[in-house]
């Protein structure tokens, strides 16, 4: 069983998400070494780890820095905004779905 806190990385509006449901957030914007070093000394209370592909692919550091035996990795797949999507709800899904509760957006 996963006991820790939980860590969200990506755009402001995960972020936002991660916060309102009671989580740690970084907003990436590209900054990958910048994430790193500041996840370095406190990885360890971590142990989920929900993120979009696209930052773990962009940032191979993070994932040499997260020990998949002890942090649950969720990788989310970013939204493309389509005429026929609806962003917001895509993201008030993730939260209910993930969180387990419904987040205005």
């Amino acid at each position: 069983m996963y006991r820790g806190e939980i860590l969200v990385i990506g755009d402001e509006y995960l972020s936002l998400i991660g916060v309102a449901g009671g989580a740690s957030s970084i907003v990436y914007n590209g900054n990958c070494s910048e994430i790193i070093e500041k996840l370095r000394p406190t990885i360890g209370k971590y142990s989920v780890l929900i993120t979009y592909k696209q930052v773990l692919s962009e940032c191979r550091g993070l994932l040499e820095l997260v020990d998949e035996n002890r942090i649950l990795v969720v990788e989310l797949d970013k939204p493309v905004e389509l005429a026929g999507i609806d962003i917001r709800q895509y993201y008030a899904e993730i939260a209910k779905k993930y969180l387990g509760i419904e987040i205005p957006i």
